[in-house]
């Protein structure tokens, strides 16, 4: 497989998540095959999603049209970052409710961040880069750590 196929497959799979998220318009449209994953699949879809694409985002050097690309594709990323965790985004991804899932797929976008944090935190505007810190937060409350308080003072 070349590069360009690689990377055609790659935005492929990525663009109905990463588009409809960016027009805030996920929730209507993902398909949710199982009702008791409603809560979870919109999180669960963007952070694998962003997972699998940071380390294209973060690459530096590239040039010509894959470098036009990902320019596209890390403002597209930004957007997407502000309308999962901006409160009043219909579109606002649920990082506290259920125990397990949420913490989980949570843990996937904090990967994200270390994965890329100049193409996909260190850039973004400062009112998303506090929703972010409060959705992991929120997110955070779910630890099992907490929930025992192990990391509890004595």
């Amino acid at each position: 497989m070349v590069r360009q196929d690689w990377l055609t497959l790659m935005l492929k799979i990525a663009d109905p998540v990463l588009h409809d998220l960016a027009a805030r318009r996920l929730h209507e449209t993902l398909p949710v095959e199982k009702p008791d994953r409603s809560m979870y699949a919109h999180l669960e879809a963007f952070g694998r999603t962003m997972t699998g694409i940071s380390p294209w985002l973060a690459l530096e050097g590239l040039t010509g049209e894959e470098a036009e690309l990902q320019k596209r594709y890390r403002a597209l990323a930004a957007a997407c970052m502000d309308a999962a965790t901006d409160p009043e985004s219909p579109d606002h991804m649920n990082f506290s409710e259920g125990y397990g899932q949420s913490l989980v797929d949570t843990a996937f976008l904090a990967h994200v961040i270390l994965r890329a944090p100049d193409a996909l935190y260190r850039t973004l505007d400062k009112r998303v880069r506090h929703n972010i810190a409060e959705a992991l937060r929120a997110a955070d409350a779910l630890s099992p750590s907490r929930r025992i308080g192990f990391f509890s003072p004595r």
